[in-house]
């Protein structure tokens, strides 16, 4: 099991941005589990620490045209 972060997220609106949020995270080397709560607009992000860190895991969000808080 890795670290898990729980992160908020604006811009989330329906399952398609969590679709777009999951598969973008997943794609990430050592993310290993993502749970979008789309009408609590928080993503849920198991990943290993030692293969990717808490800032690539926001920038690839924020890549993906949503705002971290």
């Amino acid at each position: 099991m890795g670290r898990i972060n729980i992160i908020k997220v604006d811009g989330i609106h329906c399952e398609g941005c969590a679709i777009t949020i999951r598969n973008g995270l997943l794609s990430l080397n050592g993310v290993s589990n993502v749970n979008v709560v789309t009408n609590e607009g928080k993503v849920i992000v198991v990943y290993d620490p030692d293969k990717t860190s808490y800032e690539e895991i926001k920038s690839t969000i924020r890549s993906l045209g949503y705002e971290v808080k």
